[in-house]
């Protein structure tokens, strides 16, 4: 289950574990595609800190088919400047396994990740 809140986003797992990250703390947001959709969960968002960035891992993982998910594309945009509409329409299309970075800080953008 996703939540957006007026601090940030929080998940919960299928195990009942919470994550919760602040939009101050958001570095990059990557949209991941599978080659399982339409039967399977094909589209997936990704949340990482600066610190996240360094070992390639997010700090936040939701489903785009979890509960709450349908409303990142009302809410994410409007909290993260320069959030780039083009790559989502890209991932929404997109059937094989890839990633779209639809959103960084600019520091980021500078250094390959």
């Amino acid at each position: 289950m996703v939540k957006f809140h007026e601090l940030g986003i929080i998940v919960a797992d299928s195990l009942e574990s919470i994550y919760a990250l602040r939009w101050a703390d958001i570095a990059l947001v990557i949209v991941r595609t599978t080659d399982k959709g339409p039967f399977g969960d094909d589209i997936f968002w990704e949340f990482f800190t600066q610190e996240d960035t360094l070992v390639g891992t997010p700090t936040l993982r939701f489903s785009g088919d979890d509960a709450g998910a349908e409303e990142v594309l009302d809410i994410v945009p409007k909290r993260l400047e320069g959030f780039d509409d083009k790559k989502i329409m890209d991932a929404i299309c997109c059937c094989e396994k890839a990633h779209f970075v639809v959103w960084s800080i600019p520091s980021l953008s500078m250094r390959p990740l």
